[in-house]
């Protein structure tokens, strides 16, 4: 039972949210705690909006307890399209038309609707994420008439205005918030930031390695000091996975801090603010409300930040989150983010580190090829194949893989052995055919590459790439 003190005004126990991610192949990921999102409410609502205009989605989340805007601030360059639908009739809002969107090698189908989820009710725009694609090829809608209409080669990164009946399309901006009027972060929550000992030698507060609790409290603060307690239990439980540091905002008296310290039976260390370490975290002249905890990763990202008193259960949940390898999922997602912010190194090396606690996955050995090869390492790449054709020798779609990491690296002779080798597994293996197809593009053998699209069709004929490469490789009728 949760203790009438405690009671925030959830009704469903303590049960933070999730986010299931599409990662494009494979089940849906749980990556509420990777985006920062696992918010420890009841909610209610959750709609996804765009009230700053940039393009991307930001999210309005409703609880009992409050409502909270989140910004989407996923880095790296990507391109959109918003569609806003009229139609003929009493049901101006065509809702429910289909609306299906093909751009570079990808088809997105929606449903024109206003409610989505519990609570909920959405814009009217449809809104398409294009990736790297900078125009839209196609829009084709399905109206409620039952008249289908096409639009082709239109603009992207804006709002298109779809009348039925109407033969073009009108292209319309996004309003957007001016530069000046957003905010802009005071803090930097750098965990290089500088502490001192209570015998003055220097350090960084959260110096990377290891997850790490930075817990701002003071002797005088009354409610930090079952906090404190409960910090030394968890510090004691999880030994060298996790670093707890408590940082003194009263500085003064170093054998003060010191005593209470010894007193209290804090286990782990403690540490004195420095005007630095107060203007990273508080910004200049902000206040400092205590107590407050600072939660880093191990490569040094502020994950949380908490600015009242925790508990002993939610700070274990809190932990079990950092210090438990991440799911294979997970990290591929964190480092195809970073792949896509222009950090081709970093997520390289990410979703390489992430492998030492799943060494014997196959499809996360695929992925990491997938990601080190895309920012140029080519040696790592086909050094993870190996290791996966090692585990699965009659995984087809692994040889699918190595031929298009010899093909991206212009070895077209082992390129051709791979594909040999994948269809040699199984002829009939989509991504197989694929690869296959473009190794014979590549090679100019433009009658085996429709041989080998027309399977690759016919194994899935809404395969909408499989279709462009047929149209390519036959030319215009």
């Amino acid at each position: 039972m949760v203790p009438l003190a405690d009671f925030r005004g959830g009704l469903s126990g303590d049960e933070r949210d999730v986010l299931f991610v599409n990662p494009g192949a494979g089940p849906f990921v749980e990556a509420g705690y990777v985006r920062g999102i696992d918010l420890p409410h009841d909610g209610r609502a959750v709609v996804p909006f765009d009230p700053d205009g940039d393009g991307d989605l930001d999210l309005a989340i409703l609880s009992l307890q409050d409502l909270r805007l989140l910004e989407n601030r996923t880095p790296g360059a990507r391109h959109f399209v918003r569609l806003r639908l009229t139609a003929k009739g009493l049901d101006r809002a065509a809702l429910g038309a289909v609306v299906r969107v093909t751009a570079g090698d990808r088809t997105v189908v929606q449903r024109v609707d206003r409610v989505r989820g519990f609570h909920s009710q959405i814009g009217p725009d449809v809104h398409v994420g294009l990736g790297a694609a900078s125009r839209v090829s196609a829009v084709e809608v399905a109206w409620p008439s039952g008249l289908r209409q096409r639009w082709a080669d239109l603009p992207a990164d804006g709002r298109l205005l779809l009348r039925e009946g109407e033969p073009a399309a009108q292209v319309e901006p996004l309003a957007a918030w001016p530069a000046a009027t957003r905010p802009t972060p005071r803090v930097a929550y750098d965990p290089a930031a500088p502490v001192t000992t209570t015998d003055g030698a220097v350090e960084p507060v959260a110096p990377r390695g290891r997850p790490t609790l930075v817990n701002v409290w003071a002797p005088s603060c009354r409610a930090c000091a079952d906090e404190l307690i409960a910090l030394s239990a968890l510090h004691l439980a999880h030994g060298e996975a996790l670093r707890v540091v408590g940082v003194s905002a009263e500085v003064d008296d170093p054998a003060a801090v010191e005593a209470y310290a010894t007193r209290a039976g804090l286990t782990f260390p403690v540490r004195l603010a420095t005007d630095a370490f107060i203007r990273a975290f508080f910004g200049d002249g902000g206040e400092v409300p205590l107590p407050t905890t600072f939660v880093f990763d191990a490569e040094g990202q502020l994950r949380r930040t908490i600015r009242r008193p925790l508990g002993r259960a939610e700070l274990d949940a809190l932990v079990r989150t950092l210090v438990v390898a991440p799911p294979p999922r997970t990290l591929f997602l964190e480092a195809m983010t970073q792949l896509r912010g222009g950090d081709p190194k970093g997520a390289c090396a990410r979703v390489t580190a992430g492998l030492r606690d799943h060494p014997d996955d196959v499809l996360s050995l695929r992925e990491q090829a997938e990601i080190c090869s895309s920012g140029g390492d080519t040696t790592t790449a086909l050094a993870s194949l190996r290791r996966a054709n090692a585990l699965a020798p009659k995984d087809a779609a692994v040889w699918a893989d190595v031929a298009r990491i010899h093909l991206a690296a212009g070895d077209p002779n082992a390129a051709h052995a791979a594909v040999v080798r994948a269809l040699a597994l199984d002829a009939r293996h989509p991504r197989a055919l694929i690869v296959a197809a473009e190794e014979a593009i590549a090679g100019q053998r433009r009658d085996e590459a429709a041989a080998y699209l027309r399977v690759a069709i016919e194994v899935d004929p809404k395969d909408a790439y499989a279709r462009r490469l047929m149209g390519q490789v036959q030319g215009p009728p």
